[in-house]
This record gives structure tokens, sequence and C-alpha cells, in this order.
């Protein structure tokens, strides 16, 4: 009977302080996070256009804020929102006490016109600033999209039906800026889904969907290798994969 009492002692005694051990290892927990992992170190990789003050002001973090709650996400998003010349964010947390920014700049590559308004965008059709008419003559010219919206800091808004068009878009403007003509590129056409054309130098390049760009412009460099330096005329890449470039010459009147 005694030994009963005893137990019954020692459940009540557990199920007392069980609830309180546990109290008291979050509050040690939270107590050490409070103290450690207090920021101290910033640093900030592939700035150019932006310096690196504004980068970590438009980032939001200060030395002695805690790396434990930082989310690198909401970081990298509210980089990017503030500063839209950068393509690319990437927030690495570095025990104990460091957070690395690396960032990609975005190339202002070509323009669009929205409601008699000229956007620069780049490679992924986001869009980097509004500018004028005189500074879009200098980047590639867009047409055949109609956008709704040009957001500093994001894509361009299209309706439900130019969706592929700004698919297409992008996809050709990132295999153009990736070949390294985009300097010789003075228009692209994304009228026609099906029929994609852009202008290059003396040349029109014909890509057919905006699928496989990047392919398509390797083919494209292999049949301007094989051409005399005054050929002019068509380049046909429309050809799904395995793509087989064709050159078209321009007929004399």
């Amino acid at each position: 009977m005694a030994d009963d009492k005893y137990y019954r002692r020692r459940r009540r005694g557990a199920v007392l302080y069980t609830p309180i051990a546990a109290i008291l290892i979050i509050v040690i927990v939270i107590f050490g996070i409070s103290v450690f992992f207090r920021i101290s170190d910033i640093e900030v990789k592939g700035a150019g256009k932006y310096t690196v003050d504004q980068i970590i002001s438009a980032s939001g973090i200060k030395i002695g804020d805690n790396l434990v709650f930082i989310d690198p996400g909401a970081v990298a998003a509210a980089i990017k929102t503030n500063l839209p010349y950068l393509s690319d964010v990437q927030i690495s947390k570095i025990v104990p006490d460091k957070i690395a920014i690396n960032v990609t700049e975005s190339q202002p590559l070509a323009a669009v016109s929205v409601d008699n308004t000229w956007y620069i965008i780049d490679q992924k059709a986001r869009v980097l600033e509004k500018t004028d008419s005189a500074t879009a003559q200098g980047k590639i010219s867009v047409t055949g999209l109609i956008p709704t919206d040009a957001p500093v800091g994001r894509q361009l808004a299209v309706g439900d039906g130019e969706q592929t068009k700004l698919l297409y878009l992008a996809n050709v403007l990132s295999a153009i800026q990736n070949a390294g003509i985009s300097g010789d590129v003075q228009s692209v056409d994304v009228s026609n889904i099906g029929n994609i054309q852009f202008s290059y130098g003396r040349f029109t390049v014909i890509m057919g969907t905006g699928e496989d760009a990047d392919y398509k412009m390797v083919k494209l460099h292999d049949v301007i290798a094989t051409l005399e330096p005054d050929d002019t005329g068509k380049i046909d890449v429309s050809q799904d994969a395995p793509v087989t470039a064709r050159f078209i010459p321009v007929t004399p009147n």
C-alpha cells in the first residue's frame, strides 16, 4: 500500500514537472537565439550598377539583426523589387553571424511600347525602367506584343491571349543574349507565335516558334559561317529539332 502511494506521488510529480521542464527548455533556447547569431557582417558580391550600400539598404537587413529570423526568399524578393536591374539575387546565411548577398545584373536588352510610353526590358522580359523614345532606339525593338502593364521590377503583364507570345519573346531574347549578338539585332517580331522573326544585321532570321531558341542560334551561326560578307537575305531556322538552317538570298530586282 505504501509503495502504491509512493508511485502515485511520483507520477503526479512527473505530470507537474514535465511541462515546467519543457517551458524552461523553450526559454533557454529563445534566450540563446536572442543572445547569439547576431549579424556582424553583410557581404555583397556582384554589385555594379548599384552600390553595396544600396543593395544592403534594399535588403532590409541590419547589423545586429538575428540570423535565425532572416527569410532569404523574402529578402531576395525585396531587393529585386527595389532594384529592378538585378535579375538574380541569392541570400546565404553563414553561421554564426554573417549574411552573403550575391547578385546578378540584368542587361538592358530591348524596348517595348505600352500606351505610347517606352520601357526597357531584359532578356527575361522584366521591366527595368521607363524611358524615352531616343533611348529606346538604341535597344532591340519588340513588336507584335500588346502588354497590359509594365510594372518596373517585374515581367511585362499581358492578357491571356498573349501569354505564349510573352513566353516565346523571353526565350528568343535570352537566346540572343546568350549568343552574344544582341548588339546587331534591331528588332524582334512576335506577331505570329508560329513564325517569330528578328532582324539581324543584313539578315532576317525566321525562328518559327520560340521553342529550342538556343539550339536554333547555334544553327544560325553555322549557316552564317558559310556565307560571303556581302550576302543578304533570310535565314530559316524554324524547323523543329533537329534543326536544319537554310539561307534564302535576296532576289535582285
